[in-house]
């Protein structure tokens, strides 16, 4: 179980069962051939294996449309999990997203973590929790936002380093149509793994919105081909991106078309 130095982002309640009835995803077909008990039944007991995943389990239980007494039952285990596993961080977190205890447990929970963090010479997630805990006037975060900043700054410019050295997730030539796309993405997929798809699909939606990268992820899917010969810069110009963002975001590198040498 790996510690977070950042916080979670809470969307309102609203927003949340929106997203969570549109997010089925992950539920394959013979899953869905099941009754509702049998899925949660199978779902609930994910987060034990693999607590990460516990919100995927609340979205499945809120999609089936289990009870929240029964879902914070088995996010309440996650907690006590990471409670056992001295990784505070995380509990704070699920705490959080899923407003578990009190505020003052929570707080309880961020001041432990702040202790966690501080230990290990964390200053950003030292500022992070003692912000939580205290508030930003408090003498902790006062003490760690200092070196938390310093510290964002020599992360930032080895980030910037590693990625001058390192090669582009999709280098595409300038010009290149969806039909580059697709071989480029599918190279990309078999060499860094199954899962960055799923990342980069989500990513693509900040960017050039959902309807335009459903015609997209479609069409890598072999479920359409009305994009495969369009231009893929402009594509996305035309849904409101452009060529550094798409850069930033999807590593997508585009290049220079070199010339084709003479048989």
């Amino acid at each position: 179980m790996s510690k977070s130095s950042e916080g979670p982002t809470r969307q309102s309640s609203e927003k949340e069962n929106t997203s969570v009835r549109q997010a089925t995803w992950f539920l394959d077909e013979e899953m869905l051939k099941k009754s509702p008990s049998e899925i949660w039944d199978h779902w609930k007991d994910i987060p034990k294996r693999k607590p990460q995943d516990y919100i995927y389990a609340v979205e499945v239980g809120q999609y089936l449309g289990i009870s929240d007494e029964e879902i914070k039952k088995m996010v309440k285990e996650v907690v006590d999990d990471a409670l056992q596993h001295s990784d505070h961080s995380f509990a704070h977190e699920v705490m959080k997203r899923m407003d578990i205890g009190t505020e003052e447990e929570r707080r309880s929970m961020a001041a432990l973590a702040y202790e966690d963090h501080v230990q290990a010479k964390s200053s950003q997630g030292a500022a992070f929790y003692a912000k939580e805990a205290w508030g930003e006037q408090s003498p902790q975060y006062l003490a760690a936002i200092g070196p938390a900043q310093k510290q964002a700054k020599k992360r930032e410019k080895e980030y910037q380093k590693e990625q001058e050295k390192s090669p582009a997730l999709l280098p595409l030539p300038r010009g290149a149509t969806f039909a580059d796309f697709y071989k480029s993405w599918h190279k990309m997929v078999a060499k860094v793994g199954s899962g960055i798809d799923i990342e980069l699909e989500a990513e693509m939606k900040s960017i050039i919105g959902e309807v335009a990268t459903k015609e997209i992820m479609n069409f890598l899917n072999g479920e359409n081909d009305s994009v495969k010969d369009g231009d893929v810069l402009e594509f996305f110009k035309k849904h409101g991106s452009n060529e550094e963002q798409i850069g930033e975001v999807l590593g997508i590198d585009f290049k220079e078309r070199k010339p084709r040498q003479r048989k």
